[in-house]
């Protein structure tokens, strides 16, 4: 399933075009229960504070959502660690609000994580939050990219979905699914503190995790400003996926930050090939910057 409009690549919201992460998670599966009945993880006394930053959105193009990177926690944000509880190997639970909450899509959206903190590989689910009414609580985008069929719950406060052109009126409890991939969704808050809980997959295929994800988990080498780190990480990423345009194109963003020009061109040049429409982004990305003066800028004038 994707995170969202900006989703030319991929989509944010379960698990998409480019999407990004100050992310305190590690990623990595959480910790099994030994061999006593249960075990908790507790929160981390007083919550580290998050790096400051600014929200980024990175090779959108289309719907599907493929390009976003996850906006970075403002000064002073809490970034805290999701209590988790686990009974033996055989289930989890977590309380949402304990699940770290990510700024994505220009810091319209609040998106907590639910399937990376989870480790879920059935199928894509996250959660959305909208801080103040008016806010986006479902960005606009289709899910034309991945096929995804598409269930929202209102679990607090109430929203306005509109269906293409049509509008709903969605009052906490309300279930909206979203059968047709192609039907343009977007949700925005009728109340302070609207959430809705994102569930989809293809159906009768396989599940697998959307793409964005890997662009908000490298995100966190971001904001801490190891940009090695963040080329390194996409880079994996790419490897797992090979010539996916998205990946191709945060690729090229990190390594020009780490003063890989060379690799960054020739990322991105690849990139534009795959997903001509990236190359809007691409003239106007900082991150770009100090390529476009290179004999082998894939965008030069001629």
């Amino acid at each position: 399933m994707t995170p969202v409009s900006a989703m030319a690549a991929l989509d944010p919201k379960k698990g998409a075009p480019c999407r990004p992460t100050t992310e305190c998670d590690t990623g990595k599966p959480l910790p099994k229960a030994a061999q006593r009945p249960s075990v908790v993880i507790p929160d981390v006394a007083g919550a580290a504070l998050c790096p400051p930053g600014t929200t980024r959105r990175h090779a959108a193009s289309g719907s599907g959502g493929a390009g976003l990177r996850p906006a970075k926690a403002g000064a002073g944000e809490r970034c805290q660690a999701a209590r988790v509880v686990s009974l033996a190997e055989r289930w989890t639970s977590v309380r949402l609000d304990d699940i770290e909450q990510i700024p994505v899509v220009d810091g319209k959206l609040l998106w907590r994580p639910v399937r990376r903190t989870l480790d879920i590989g059935a199928f894509g689910i996250n959660a959305y939050v909208a801080p103040d009414a008016g806010d986006d609580v479902v960005e606009e985008h289709t899910e034309q990219a991945l096929g995804h069929e598409e269930v929202y719950v209102v679990l607090a406060g109430r929203a306005t979905f509109t269906l293409d052109d049509e509008a709903l009126d969605a009052p906490a409890g309300t279930v909206v699914f979203v059968r047709d991939p192609d039907v343009k969704r977007y949700a925005r808050a009728q109340e302070a503190g609207t959430a809705v809980l994102a569930i989809g997959g293809p159906r009768g295929q396989a599940y697998e995790p959307s793409p964005w994800e890997d662009f908000f988990a490298a995100e966190r080498h971001r904001t801490a400003g190891d940009y090695d780190a963040y080329a390194a990480e996409l880079a994996d990423a790419l490897e797992r996926r090979p010539d996916h345009p998205a990946t191709l194109y945060n690729l090229a963003c990190a390594q020009a930050l780490a003063g890989r020009p060379d690799e960054a061109v020739e990322h991105l040049r690849r990139a534009l090939e795959l997903r001509p429409e990236l190359a809007e982004n691409a003239r106007s990305d900082e991150d770009l910057a100090p390529l476009r003066d290179l004999p082998g800028w894939p965008l030069a004038e001629s």
